[in-house]
């Protein structure tokens, strides 16, 4: 059987736009705003991990992406950047951690899952969904491609540089006018917006390792990826809208149950402690992950399966 590819996500967001005086990563659309929106989208396709660039109110986003298991990313410079460069701060990021990505800046919350699905499946180095001859979002990137891209210094941006790949780019052609639909777009699109809810059922499942109590689980499994990325407690906590002795009580009590450490600890210095993951904890996580998707694939199929009303085509 062909292994399947693991396929990640990278959403931008560090601009400062608007729709109406609303900030268009948090305008609401039906009863979630256009990020959560899109990042359930995404999780239902099954991408993972997504990685969140941030820039203009980034405690904002962060605050109401905190319970979703993402990856916030804040770009610093967002105010002087071009969309390129936060896009390339993401795929960065996410080149070691996945086969592929999904790529979009996140007014655009409305594509479907079946596109993505699409996408997913056509294995190309580039795609680009294509809906009544229009080119819209997302974009599906083969990490193979990633430093190739990070190296244009055209002045088009993320299209110029996929143009000027030398594996070319592949055309999906999809019917989905949410590859096109900005968030400022969808209010007055009644149907559309109770479809693209229909495919957000799913079977939530809480995957935990317990002995007596909770050893580990999807919490403690976000804060050490944060702690990976940000290479400190106090900002994975943070980003999970945690306390910083919260955080540390959560690794004491797993590291107490498990017999090993999984995060190490560097104190003090010139430039201040650092956490870092240990190889057990490193193995531990990846392992956690594999088994959480796993189990998800399973209980989808089997939700499908007893509830074929609630399906995604």
């Amino acid at each position: 059987m062909e292994k399947k590819i693991r396929t990640g996500a990278v959403i931008t967001a560090a601009r400062a736009d608007f729709y109406r005086g609303e900030f268009k990563p948090l305008l609401e659309i039906g009863a979630l705003t256009a990020v959560q929106r899109l990042i359930l989208t995404l999780r239902q396709a099954g991408c993972s991990p997504i990685v969140l660039v941030t820039g203009y109110r980034a405690k904002d986003l962060e605050k109401a992406v905190s319970k979703m298991g993402v990856i916030c990313m804040h770009y610093g410079e967002y105010e002087s950047a071009q969309m390129f460069d936060t896009i390339k701060a993401g795929l960065e990021y996410i080149k070691d951690l996945c086969g592929q990505v999904i790529c979009t800046p996140v007014d655009l919350p409305m594509v479907s899952v079946h596109t993505l699905h699409r996408l997913m499946d056509a294995k190309a180095p580039l795609g680009v969904p294509v809906y009544q001859e229009r080119k819209g979002h997302p974009v599906l990137i083969n990490t193979s491609v990633i430093p190739e891209l990070l190296s244009y210094d055209g002045s088009r941006g993320l299209a110029g540089a996929m143009q000027s790949a030398s594996c070319g780019r592949t055309l999906v052609q999809v019917e989905d006018e949410g590859i096109l639909l900005r968030a400022g777009e969808v209010h007055g699109k009644k149907e559309l917006l109770e479809e693209r809810s229909r495919q957000l059922y799913t079977a939530s499942v809480t995957v935990r390792i317990m002995k007596e109590q909770q050893i580990f689980g999807p919490g403690t499994a976000q804060l050490l990826t944060l702690l990976q990325y940000t290479g400190s407690m106090k900002e994975a906590c943070r980003q999970m809208n945690m306390s910083y002795t919260k955080g540390w009580t959560i690794i004491n009590r797993a590291e107490e149950q498990l017999g090993y450490r999984v995060i190490q600890r560097q104190h003090g210095g010139k430039s201040g402690g650092a956490s870092f993951l240990t190889e057990e904890g490193n193995s531990l996580l990846r392992r956690y992950e594999e088994m959480e998707e796993e189990i998800r694939r399973m209980a989808q199929s089997v939700f499908q399966e007893k509830f074929p009303e609630f399906a995604v085509e």
